[in-house]
């Protein structure tokens, strides 16, 4: 396997993220996205007024939609891992980088054989092709260096990777993982707390030892049969989870979504 092809090691996760390290976390906020699910019916229904609504509000959706298409077609009883390979194996494609190798100048309107590997620069009949060609030979390398591309670079925003304290990416962790239950999975903020006890990563150790300590203290071993404070207490932070999260979904659709690059999305 290539260098370039390598899926992330502890050793160089920092220095580069794989494609997929991206489209898992964004994958994952587009689900929790009311406005993009919106927009996948509108699409779908061939409802030109919705589409047209929700585009002036958010102009970026139908670049999401180019890259993404309906991503709720899905059978929603699987896992997040499974759900999201469904999607992947009818899109995988996308991920794979153009490669362009020359440049070729045509006439507009002439017919041509379009090849794999060429950029075709269209000029009007009156002008020489071949003065064209002479043109476009001091700019071939530019030209070529734009096109080739990973399709995914345009949407996934590979070059945003800022710094993230250990804090502040297991906040963001937290956060994905309620909107997630909450606005796509649709499980109350009572089943919310219950699922974010049983996860067993870093991002909800803080939150699991509190209720467990709460229990403890309690004499109960049961989450249902926590005080009704506690229980409370509990929904208030997901709650608060909940309504940052919105924050991270406006961010992708306003074309300003960043993570910490170490961030597990599941």
């Amino acid at each position: 396997m290539s260098p370039k092809n390598r899926l992330p090691t502890e050793q160089n996760a920092n220095k580069s993220l794989h494609p997929l390290n991206v489209a898992l976390p964004y994958f994952k906020v587009l689900l929790a996205s009311d406005e993009y699910r919106k927009y996948c019916i509108a699409k779908i229904a061939e409802d030109h007024v919705g589409v047209a609504k929700l585009r002036t509000r958010y102009p970026n959706l139908q670049i999401i939609w180019d890259f993404w298409g309906d991503i709720y077609s899905f059978d929603r009883r699987l896992d997040e891992i499974k759900y999201f390979r469904q999607w992947f194996m009818l899109n995988y494609f996308k991920f794979h980088k153009i490669s362009f190798k020359d440049v070729q100048v045509v006439w507009a309107g002439e017919k041509i054989v379009a090849k794999e590997g060429i950029v075709y620069c269209t000029v009007p009949r009156k002008m020489d092709k071949n003065t064209a060609a002479r043109l476009y030979k001091s700019t071939r390398k530019e030209l070529i260096s734009v096109a080739n591309k990973a399709v995914g670079d345009y949407v996934l925003k590979l070059n945003k990777n800022p710094s993230f304290s250990i804090k502040k990416a297991n906040q963001f962790e937290r956060e994905l993982d309620v909107i997630y239950w909450r606005r796509f999975r649709g499980l109350s903020s009572v089943q919310v707390v219950s699922m974010a006890y049983r996860k067993r990563k870093p991002a909800w150790d803080e939150f699991r030892l509190t209720v467990k300590k709460c229990a403890i203290d309690a004499g109960v071993t049961r989450l249902k049969d926590l005080d009704r404070e506690t229980m409370n207490s509990a929904v208030r932070h997901i709650d608060r989870l909940n309504q940052k999260g919105q924050k991270i979904i406006y961010a992708l659709l306003n074309d300003e979504f960043s993570f910490p690059e170490d961030a597990s999305p599941y």
